[in-house]
This record gives structure tokens, C-alpha cells and sequence, in this order.
């Protein structure tokens, strides 16, 4: 639909934001046909984070988003590599991972996947703002008239003037945080803040490297903890293979070195290359560095009220290695239309989904923490089996709000289960090797 001018009079459902939260959203209003306003611009081609996909968030695509699979790259294993020690999890099927999704209703993909978010969310964009449903406002928002003894937003007033009268707000403006700064609602720093410097790097050829059977860590979601005394910087660092490219970013604590984002790039790509991740030879074409020169990860003292929700990063965000952006998007897309009947009720389930991946920025914490001089195979191994353990929590709490009864109670159950330290085992295996062996011996026996 062409961009519309809305009348003040007209009580819509309005999304602010047109990232993966707000596409999600406008896409499953359309599906309950129910007509709104999406106020924002198009996607661009840069690189952006966000491609990791967990369990839940690939339980989602692959049900209700079959026909963007030329955007999705599977992955077999995440490995982690931490000073002299790495570790791989094996995420192929089994038979009680099929019997464990079936019985929370979801049928058991063949493996986990990778987005491409930069094909995926131009292609998704398309498709929303086709729909009848779907109003499209490229405009930004000046001001909004809140009520606090009710709990509403009364009106919305854009930069060129209009005023919209919303019948229910989903803020999807992310770190910008527009609902949680202008209603004031109280914010919790969950860790120190960080630099993130992140880039694409294409392959020469036009066959997809990523298909290879020689390298296994293209197949595969590859996490690294740099040290000053080994790599030259601190930081966490993500590699995600993607077709004909792979996508590497790092988070850096803030102020701990005075690199220029090209330089710490350099350095990130000689740091997998030392253990056995070749990136510079096979996909030496650089897109374009981009950066987040101050990211808090931070979480609101609440998601929702009584015609408006906080979606996605807007409400929370945890270290980008926990791959779980894309699942707090589509979760969030999900419940849309049934918060606008029960703002509580689902509000609250919602709310609890995203605060349950703090357990999984406390891992990732940890991990930035310890050097790797105090780091024991046994702790390497506590700590891969809480990374997988959190991936399964996640998956029963996605049962929890989009299952039918029976999937739902299991889904109740088996969080309840296994959120008992020590119960859960993930089968990682801990690998003890020089730093060039690493990722030969990891995949060797993968």
C-alpha cells in the first residue's frame, strides 16, 4: 500500500519501527486481519547483526516461514574457543530430540540454521508493506501524549504534524528505546558496556564456500573469547558462515583499547586464522565495518502496559553470541494480535520469555570475565552444557505461549526440569590442544 496520511480520529494498532520486531509484528496483524500503521523507513544492504539463530527462533522460521529457505544456512555444531581450550556441541538429530520437540509440538528440524538477515529482512519487507492491512508512514515520531493514571498513550504526533490515536503501541525501535525513555520506565545495566565492531567478508568464487564438506567450521556457529597477552585484544567474537560469506564481529569492553574499528578487524581475523579458521584466504572481500562505539546490554523494569509493549531489543538486549534476536522478533510478531485483546495477560507471558535470556548473557558474561589462565576443562565443560541448556529452556518457553495445552504443560514441566543446576547434560565434548590445532581437532571429531 502506498504511504498514508492518517487521520487523528482513527483508532489503529501502530508499530514504531520497521526492523525484524516491527515486520514480525505487521506481518502477523495481517495475518489476523487486522488493520495498522508501520512508521518507518526501508532496510538498507549493510551488514547488521543478529544472524545466529537458536533453537526456538529456528523452530519459528522453518513453521510459518518456509518460503525465505534460500536465506537459510544450516549449521550442525556451535564451537567455542577459549585460550587453550575449545569445545564443540553437536546439534544433529536424535532421537530424544525428536521425541522432546514433538511432545512440546514443534517437529524436529534436521539442524539449527544461520540468517541471511540482509536478503531475508529486504524480502520480508516487501511482503509486509504488500499487504492490504498494512499502512506504511516513512516519518519519525516527535512527540507522544501519555496517561499515567491509565496506563495508555493517548496519541502519537509525528514530525510533520499528523497526529495518530493509537489503539495499541509496539515500540520496535530497539537501543533507541523511544516508549522506555519517553514514559520513563526504569532500566537495569546487566553488565559492563561494550564496543561493537562487526563486518561481511564475500568469497571470490560464485560457488557458496559455506557448502564445503573440507571446512566443518563453515558449517557451524563459531564462538571465540580473545585475550590481550594472545590476540593483542579482549573481547568476544562471533564467526557465522552464510553462503558466499561469512559475517564476523567482536564485543569489546568499553574503553579497554584504543584500536580503529579496521585495525580491530584485522586483528579478529588473524585470531581465527591462528586456530584454524582461514577466513582472510577464503572470503577476502570486505563489505563494509560498521560499529556500535557504546552498546548497553540492559533490560526494563517492564515490557508492557496497558496499550503498548516494548518488543525485542527495546525491552531487553543480551550479548549478541546468544543468538537469540531473531527469536525475541518472530516471538513478538506471534503474540501481537492477542495483546491487543489481553495486554496483561499475554503481555506478562511475553515479558517473561525475553527476561529468560539474561540466564544466557550471564554465561556469555562469565566468559568475557575469565582469563584464560583461570580456565579448567571442567569448568569449559560446565559452562558448554549451560549453553546448551539454555537453548533448551528457551525452546520450552517458546512452548509455553505458542503451543496448544498439552505442549504448553510439557513445555512447563521440562523448563522446570531442567533449570536445576547440574541435571542437564549437553554431550559437549572439551578439547585441550594447541591454538593451530583447534579447529582441526574440533571438527575432527565432531
Amino acid at each position: 500500500m502506498e504511504d498514508a496520511k492518517v487521520k487523528g480520529e482513527q483508532k489503529l494498532p501502530v508499530i514504531i519501527g520497521t526492523g525484524l520486531s516491527g515486520m514480525a509484528i505487521s506481518d502477523w496483524l495481517t495475518r489476523a486481519r487486522i488493520a495498522h500503521i508501520m512508521i518507518g523507513g526501508e532496510p538498507n544492504h549493510l551488514p547488521r547483526l543478529g544472524e545466529s539463530i537458536d533453537p526456538a527462533g529456528t523452530l519459528i522460521l522453518l513453521r510459518f516461514y518456509p518460503e525465505y529457505e534460500r536465506y537459510y544456512f544450516r549449521k550442525k555444531w556451535i564451537s567455542v574457543l577459549l585460550g587453550e581450550y575449545a569445545t564443540s556441541c553437536n546439534f544433529g538429530q536424535n532421537l530424544n530430540r525428536i521425541v522432546g520437540l514433538k511432545l512440546l509440538g514443534f517437529n524436529s528440524p534436521p539442524e539449527f540454521i544461520h540468517v541471511d538477515r540482509v536478503g531475508f529482512d529486504n524480502a520480508f519487507y516487501e511482503k509486509v508493506i504488500a499487504s492490504e492491512y498494512c499502512q506504511r508512514m516513512q516519518a519519525l515520531v516527535a512527540d507522544i501524549e501519555y496517561d499515567e493514571a491509565s496506563d495508555s498513550i493517548l496519541a502519537l504526533t509525528l514530525a510533520d504534524g499528523v497526529v495518530i490515536r493509537p489503539s495499541y503501541v509496539f515500540d520496535c525501535t530497539n537501543h533507541f528505546r523511544l516508549l522506555g525513555r519517553t514514559l520513563n520506565i526504569p532500566l537495569q545495566t546487566i553488565s559492563a558496556p561494550q564496543r561493537v565492531v562487526y563486518n561481511h567478508y564475500h568469497a571470490n568464487g560464485a560457488a557458496p564456500l559455506c557448502d564445503s564438506v573440507e571446512m566443518e567450521w563453515l558449517h557451524a556457529t563459531n564462538i571465540l573469547r580473545l585475550y590481550a597477552d594472545l590476540d593483542g585484544i579482549n573481547g568476544l567474537a562471533w564467526l557465522i558462515p552464510l553462503g558466499s560469506y561469512v559475517s564476523l564481529g567482536i564485543s569489546i569492553p568499553m574503553g579497554d583499547n584504543n584500536c580503529s574499528d579496521a585495525d580491530v578487524m584485522d586483528l579478529l581475523i588473524t585470531a581465527y586464522t591462528r586456530r584454524g579458521m582461514a577466513v582472510g584466504e577464503h572470503f577476502p572481500e570486505s563489505k563494509q565495518v560498521m560499529s556500535v562505539p557504546r552498546q548497553q546490554y540492559f533490560f526494563h523494569d517492564r515490557a508492557y502496559g496497558k496499550n503498548w509493549l516494548l518488543a525485542g531489543p527495546s525491552y531487553g538486549q543480551v550479548w549478541f553470541p546468544s543468538a537469540s534476536g531473531v527469536g525475541a522478533a518472530m516471538v513478538a510478531g506471534y503474540i501481537a494480535a492477542d495483546i491487543i485483546d489481553s495486554p496483561a495477560e499475554v503481555g506478562q507471558l511475553y515479558q517473561d520469555y525475553i527476561v529468560g535470556l539474561q540466564e544466557s548473557h550471564t554465561i556469555f558474561d562469565r566468559m568475557i570475565l575469565k582469563h584464560h589462565s583461570e580456565l579448567t576443562p571442567e569448568l569449559v565443560k560446565v559452562e558448554s552444557n549451560r549453553i546448551v541448556t539454555e537453548n533448551v529452556k528457551r525452546v520450552a518457553r517458546l512452548a509455553t505461549i505458542q503451543s496448544g495445552k498439552m505442549g504448553a504443560a510439557f513445555g512447563r514441566v521440562l523448563l522446570k526440569a531442567v533449570s536445576r543446576e547440574g541435571v542437564a547434560s549437553s554431550g559437549c565434548v572439551v578439547y585441550k590442544t594447541d591454538m593451530p590445532d583447534q579447529t582441526r581437532t574440533v571438527f575432527a571429531e565432531a
